[in-house]
């Protein structure tokens, strides 16, 4: 807390790491630490970041907080050259630079994380990844970030490939060119059930970047921009292919299909999502929307299930989107003192992983949203570092309740006394 790296190089406010040496943090908390140059949290890498030595070294951030950092670059993280970058399970909440989390010609992977009210005034105000060979992102949320350019979640640039999977774009900004998403000279990007809104005139910005948008809802539509001089450099065209999705502007496959969207690839729709517009997650769908069963069970083979742990097929075949229809939701509040504490449940299909899921926490309650299928919820608790909590008498915690509050090894219904 309140670390600050002022003077040369003016990297890692909360950590510096330099070259070829790896680090794990796990179940750490940042905030409002600052660097002058980047990495106002954590600073991994080469140093010299006009060398082109790639470190052997590797950063993995596992259940941690990243809350009001600040940094010329990089206010969350930089990984510069680094071999590897592993975040999972962790949260970035209204970090300032010019991105929240920077990855330069380093491979990066990004699982069941969260991205809230970060901001940038260049591209990418949550995640920018320059000149990776990779960047995966699959179950996370991006909500409210912005960006002075484009791309207020994220910009990818001259990134050789890239994936985002299962997951959600809300109320996301670019005050350039206003937009969720920017792919920029992107070799080869695929979408998979993603579901955007909120995001500003489109909520995908492709320049010389052709992705391949499967099983998504997009209700702004996409922006191919013309090949042209932008940002001081030339670019050529963009050539999305698209299958098994919900686009506004795109139309409906051989029948009205445009083809500014890109090459229309079979069963795409153009229609109104029918989100439920409510609650702790308003784009999940509503009965009668035409996104459900309106998927490719090809497109997500070996993804078992959406963005809040539901089966990802329930009724033969997957929605559209970061949803599926027909699961349960139950939304989890559990007093605690535990700086980390995390819930380990039964989703319907099998047990989540130990410790599983990171939950947020003012410092006494602690709430999650968890999604499941079957008879009844089972779960328990954690501090992440083995101490569990089950509830009086031993066993599992169980509920088919909406909304529960757990005290003192007790379920209620109600908020308790």
């Amino acid at each position: 807390t309140g670390g600050n790296a002022d003077e040369w190089p003016g990297l890692g406010g909360g950590i510096f790491n330099g070259i070829n040496n790896s680090i794990t943090v796990k179940s750490c908390y940042f905030t409002k630490n600052t660097s002058s140059y980047g990495g106002g949290g954590i600073f991994n890498g080469n140093p010299d970041l006009s060398s082109s030595t790639t470190s052997s070294g590797t950063i993995t951030v596992i259940d941690s907080n990243f809350i009001n950092n600040r940094s010329e670059a990089g206010s969350a993280i930089v990984a510069n050259k680094s071999f590897d970058a592993i975040i999972n399970n962790s949260k970035f909440i209204g970090n300032h630079s010019n991105i929240a989390l920077l990855f330069v010609e380093t491979p990066v992977n990004v699982y069941n994380s969260y991205f809230e009210g970060n901001s940038g005034y260049f591209n990418g105000g949550a995640l920018s990844a320059s000149g990776s060979p990779l960047v995966i992102i699959s179950n996370s949320f991006f909500i409210n970030n912005s960006a002075s350019i484009a791309g207020g979640a994220i910009e990818f640039n001259s990134v050789e490939f890239a994936e985002i999977s299962n997951s959600v774009f809300i109320g996301n900004s670019g005050s350039y060119i206003n937009s969720s998403v920017v792919l920029i000279a992107v070799s080869n990007s695929v979408l998979t059930n993603c579901t955007f809104d909120g995001n500003g005139a489109s909520d995908l910005v492709n320049l010389q970047s052709s992705p391949a948008i499967r099983n998504s809802i997009i209700p702004a539509g996409i922006m191919n921009l013309p090949a042209g001089d932008y940002f001081e450099r030339e670019f050529g065209e963009s050539f999305p292919v698209i299958a098994y999705s919900n686009i506004s502007g795109c139309g409906t496959s051989a029948v009205d299909w445009n083809p500014y969207c890109g090459t229309d690839l079979g069963n795409n729709i153009d229609a109104d999502p029918m989100f439920v517009g409510v609650g702790d997650h308003p784009l999940m769908l509503s009965a009668g929307s035409p996104s459900i069963d309106a998927g490719d069970n090809d497109f997500v083979d070996g993804i078992l299930t959406d963005i809040l742990g539901n089966p990802r097929i329930i009724n033969g075949t997957v929605d559209m989107g970061a949803y599926e229809f027909g699961g349960n939701i139950t939304k989890i509040h559990y007093f605690t003192g535990w700086s980390t504490p995390h819930i380990h449940y039964n989703n319907g299909i099998e047990w989540t992983t130990v410790p599983r899921t990171l939950m947020t926490t003012d410092g006494t309650w602690a709430e999650i949203t968890v999604g499941w299928t079957g008879a009844n919820l089972q779960f328990v608790f954690n501090n992440g570092e083995g101490v569990w909590d089950n509830p009086s008498g031993g066993g599992d915690y169980t509920t088919t309740a909406p909304e529960i509050w757990v005290k003192d090894g007790v379920v209620h219904t109600n908020f308790p006394d």
